[in-house]
């Protein structure tokens, strides 16, 4: 499968509040181990305060099923467009 996000694309990112975050929302999220990256995840699941994401190309995706759940405060918005 191929990416639907590729290095270079510009997205547009509406801030959501902690209480707005459904499952399948395509997010920004800061890296828990890399600082100065950010992803563009889904959500997964929601548990309490923290969230699960998923790349859409599972056999080659940096996740969830890698760094475990992030707290909710990692999101830093939904994703709306992307800007061609």
């Amino acid at each position: 499968m191929e990416p639907v996000f590729k290095a270079g694309d510009f997205v547009l990112v509406e801030h959501i509040s902690n209480c707005t975050i459904q499952k399948w929302n395509v997010v920004l999220v800061q890296h828990p181990l890399q600082v100065d990256r950010v992803l563009v995840k889904y959500v997964h699941a929601i548990h309490d305060n923290q969230v699960e994401v998923r790349g859409l190309n599972a056999d080659h995706s940096n996740d969830s099923r890698a760094f475990g759940v992030l707290p909710v405060t990692s999101i830093l918005g939904q994703v709306t467009a992307i800007v061609e």
